[in-house]
């Protein structure tokens, strides 16, 4: 078979689809069509991975927007882009013809209007509580809160003073304090726009219940719309979504898949003998993998708690090792009579193996990294059955397309300084299910009346409907992959100090990936959150930055051949 014969084969063989992705912007005064035009640019535009099918040589990153309903809004059009070659199949034959539309969820307009006291209130129901309450990693910044908050009244109260002549002063010595206050208007009334959206979002009070709800609602209803989305022919529209939150947009994400999920759950009935069966297979499967790894991270947490105690127990080493003899102390007597002392007692064989002249400390390394590659192993075995079982779900009679959750510096790293009082709240929120985990919370049913608990599921039968089983409402993160891009931060003002990983809180099958942005339009490193798809100058599209080629290939992991060979 010649070289042409083969392409003509692949180009035969291949089917053409269609995915969707959904941005949602972060924090700020932030304009229509802005961040999803900067995101597909870098992502599509200038992605080598974009190649075109077989027998077309036109240029497959160019795009062009169209304007679209889906979004109920005349301010953000879909952004859609030509056919491009798929991902190679296992047989390194046939590849699908890709197609990709782009949206942007814009609910900036509904949170316009915030006044400096709603964010004050917010920033002293964060200030207000214990210490001991702050996560370490965030301790920092809740210290340096205080601080300018007490820089903060100072300003304002000197000038008032002396306005009043209660403190006696020249107007040349009281220019600075007047000079000072003015820039602290200044500088509360941009605190106030750029972060007053985290605080009308994030905190329920009162005067911002309707916010939260409008801005969940509105993207509820358009995630439901591109999920059910289908051509005149009545043929289905996307074959799969993937949802992508930039800074509070993804907490706005995190959000409408959790209320999305809930109100599909109960539509997705699964039967053991019926076409269905499959996806609960699947299901059996995952939970079966997810106790495996509670098992294997119960068993890292202790190892590594042996490892801690056998480091401070090294601290001791000289001082127990004249103690008990292995070196002579100030007078030979004293050194026998210790040694004596400690045979005594029998303490001998036991201090040694604390020493490590008979340590189990190298064991119980060599275990600790069997350990963490089991748990490696159980998570990517973990993707793989979140894979099938989307694909599954898409056969559904009520479909559901959403594969993929990508979060970029986001704030749900300090979900429990943010949304609870302190971890022990929080953990005990993902135990009633009001958050959910990735991966899903797994509850305990009894097997049999009158004995103990013998199995763990997010699945559950419905007495109701015999022989019908559904997954629990916290359980989106079971056909949802979850990826989350970070920048950690460095004397808060540079790298990210808004992003981390979110796996220790939200559950280890989450995809956490560290980068460094470089940005050298803001000394390379201050300040980068706004900077994760931006690109510096000079750099081609053959060489992208590290941190904008691991958002493309976060984005497309799954769809397109990785290029860079």
């Amino acid at each position: 078979m010649s070289e042409t014969d083969g392409l003509e084969m692949v180009a035969e063989n291949s089917k053409r689809v269609k995915h969707a992705v959904l941005v949602i912007h972060g924090m700020g005064e932030q304009h229509p069509m802005s961040t999803v035009r900067g995101f597909v640019k870098s992502v599509w535009e200038r992605n080598k991975d974009i190649v075109s099918p077989i027998g077309n040589d036109k240029d497959p990153r160019r795009v062009w927007t169209k304007p679209d309903p889906t979004a109920n809004s005349f301010e953000t059009q879909r952004i859609t882009t030509r056919r491009a070659l798929g991902k190679k199949d296992e047989e390194g034959k046939s590849r699908d013809e890709i197609r990709v539309d782009f949206y942007e969820f814009y609910w900036a307009h509904r949170t316009a209007g915030t006044t400096w006291t709603q964010l004050k209130d917010w920033i002293d129901t964060l200030l207000l509580r214990s210490p001991r309450a702050v996560p370490s990693d965030v301790r920092h910044v809740w210290a340096l809160l205080w601080a300018l908050n007490a820089i903060a009244l100072a300003l304002l109260i000197v000038p008032l003073l002396l306005l009043f002549n209660v403190l006696p002063m020249c107007l040349k010595e009281a220019l600075p304090w007047l000079l000072a206050a003015t820039v602290l208007v200044g500088l509360l009334s941009f605190l106030a726009r750029y972060f007053g959206d985290v605080a009308r979002y994030v905190r329920p009070a009162p005067d911002n219940i309707r916010i939260r709800n409008e801005i969940r609602k509105a993207g509820v209803e358009l995630l439901k719309k591109l999920n059910d989305a289908k051509y005149p022919d009545g043929s289905d529209r996307y074959e799969r979504i993937t949802v992508v939150g930039h800074s509070l947009g993804s907490i706005i994400a995190y959000d409408m898949l959790n209320h999305l999920w809930a109100e599909r759950t109960l539509e997705m009935a699964m039967d053991a003998r019926g076409k269905t069966g499959a996806a609960l297979k699947i299901i059996r499967l995952m939970e079966q993998n997810i106790i495996e790894l509670d098992k294997v991270e119960n068993e890292i947490e202790e190892l590594r708690l042996v490892q801690e105690q056998s480091e401070d127990l090294f601290g001791l080493l000289p001082r127990i090792k004249t103690w008990i003899g292995l070196e002579p102390s100030e007078s030979d007597d004293a050194h026998v009579d210790k040694k004596k002392t400690a045979h005594l007692f029998g303490l001998l064989p036991v201090i040694k193996t604390w020493i490590g002249f008979e340590s189990p400390v190298r064991t119980k390394d060599d275990e600790l990294t069997r350990k963490l590659d089991d748990k490696e192993t159980l998570r990517k075995d973990y993707h793989v059955l979140q894979r099938s079982l989307a694909e599954k779900l898409r056969a559904f009679e009520t479909p559901w397309r959403i594969s993929d959750f990508i979060s970029i510096g986001s704030p749900l790293t300090h979900a429990e300084f943010l949304m609870a009082r302190n971890r022990e709240i929080f953990d005990q929120r993902i135990k009633e299910r009001s958050l959910s985990s990735c991966p899903p919370f797994l509850e305990t049913y009894e097997t049999k009346r009158g004995k103990p608990p013998e199995e763990r599921r997010f699945s559950y039968s419905n007495p109701a409907k015999p022989g019908k089983w559904f997954m629990h409402h916290a359980a989106v993160f079971a056909p949802v992959r979850w990826t989350n891009i970070y920048d950690d931060d460095f004397m808060i003002i540079y790298g990210d100090v808004f992003s981390g990983a979110v796996a220790p809180l939200f559950g280890s099958a989450v995809e956490d990936i560290s980068v460094t942005v470089q940005n050298e339009a803001l000394c390379s490193r201050f300040f980068t959150h706004s900077s994760y798809w931006t690109w510096n100058h000079g750099e081609d599209d053959d060489s992208p930055p590290a941190h904008v080629r691991t958002l493309q290939r976060a984005l497309f992991q799954d769809v397109f051949d990785d290029q860079s060979s």
